[in-house]
């Protein structure tokens, strides 16, 4: 009986972190940062731009995800809300060194 509940609650925590994360919209977010990425340089774009772009921004938008589900407050909310804002101006950042030195 205590490994059903223990499976059951497994479960719903499972489809609540699913819920809390958004995927389709972390997708959605992460699939026009790279598109941006093409369409901002003339050529290709540098692998290492490309790959600190799409890693950085799953896996950081994940820590903060997991940090907020397992011990939620306002304030990690607003970090995680501080940390996307810093993240994609720093990509854009790099972007423009990159394109023009």
């Amino acid at each position: 009986m205590a490994l059903q509940l223990t499976l059951h609650d497994t479960a719903q925590r499972m489809r609540q972190f699913y819920a809390l994360t958004k995927p389709r919209v972390t997708l959605l977010a992460v699939f026009c940062a790279v598109i941006g990425m093409f369409l901002a340089t003339p050529g290709m774009v540098p692998w290492l731009v490309l790959f600190a772009g799409v890693v950085g921004g799953i896996g950081m938008f994940l820590y903060n995800a997991i940090r907020i589900y397992t011990a939620y407050s306002d304030r990690l909310a607003q970090q995680t809300f501080r940390y996307s804002v810093v993240y994609l101006a720093a990509l854009f950042t790099a972007l423009l060194l990159d394109h023009y030195v």
